[in-house]
């Protein structure tokens, strides 16, 4: 049925997997996408899409695990990260 397609996003979690990082999208009835993020970097359509899309932001930017996440992964290439609630710093 068509009402099984009528999902809102929930959540975007960053799951390690045998080595590869994946983004998990879960949705309001629980389903799930797992993306390799590797190959979401690649794809400059997602990216744009994706950081564009003001749902995906707000749950990425008020999930504190994930922003740890993120700056936990730039660390070690940029030195010192922190994150204001709106940007992104080294």
């Amino acid at each position: 049925m068509w009402s099984d397609l009528d999902t809102t996003n929930e959540s975007f979690t960053l799951v390690p997997e045998n080595g590869v990082d994946y983004l998990v999208i879960t949705d309001s009835k629980g389903g799930k996408v797992k993306l390799d993020v590797v190959e979401i970097a690649k794809n400059d359509t997602f990216i744009t899409e994706l950081s564009e899309n003001k749902s995906f932001i707000d749950k990425i930017t008020n999930n504190n695990e994930f922003v740890d996440q993120i700056i936990n992964k730039l660390k070690g290439k940029y030195g010192n990260v922190y994150y204001d609630g709106t940007n992104f710093y080294t």
